[in-house]
């Protein structure tokens, strides 16, 4: 599909388009916080993927270079703000918290899911929006995106070590928030 959408397919870059989107949209939706900014990754994310898409090897998987790219654009803008802040090390939790961020994926709760699950998939939202970006956007590939520690490291361009002890000290961190609120 690749090789098409690069000869200028345009049927096979609308089929990219709708496989993709919903995926890299909500990527987008927790990456920035808001619906106006991740609004404007997302648009940014399809005009650089679409501009460059020349250059990707046809036998590299789509999706994990799109994400490449939307994280690089979300970083860039916030290293231009000075909020790009640094790592914070911690662990624990990870069966509970593996489920409360599973039932995040949903903004509402599920028919058979109670008002007290819904209430603590919510203040999990919350204390995963105060963690820095840099434990952020691994948990966000990690449990919303379904990506593998490699496609995450190929993402973020840092070593498969690196995805684990980032993910291992977000739900650290994530524990004790959870245990102060």
């Amino acid at each position: 599909m690749i090789r098409r959408c690069q000869t200028g397919q345009l049927k096979m870059l609308e089929v990219l388009i709708q496989r993709y989107k919903d995926p890299l949209y909500h990527f987008c939706l927790h990456l920035c916080k808001g619906k106006s900014a991740a609004d404007d990754l997302f648009q940014d994310t399809w005009v650089r993927v679409l501009a460059n898409i020349q250059r990707l090897d046809p036998d590299r998987p789509f999706k994990t270079w799109l994400f490449t790219v939307a994280a690089n654009l979300y970083k860039d803008r916030w290293r231009k703000r000075k909020r790009w802040l640094e790592m914070v090390k911690d662990y624990h939790i990870a069966d509970v918290l593996e489920q409360q961020l599973a039932n995040l994926v949903a903004d509402t709760p599920a028919p058979d899911q109670d008002i007290l699950d819904y209430e603590q998939a919510s203040e999990l939202r919350r204390c995963l929006e105060t963690l820095s970006d840099n434990l952020r956007i691994p948990v966000i590939l990690y449990y919303f995106q379904e990506l593998t520690v490699q496609e995450i490291s190929q993402v973020l361009g840092i070593p498969p070590g690196t995805v684990k002890t980032r993910l291992h000290s977000a739900r650290g961190k994530l524990k004790t928030l959870l245990e102060v609120t």
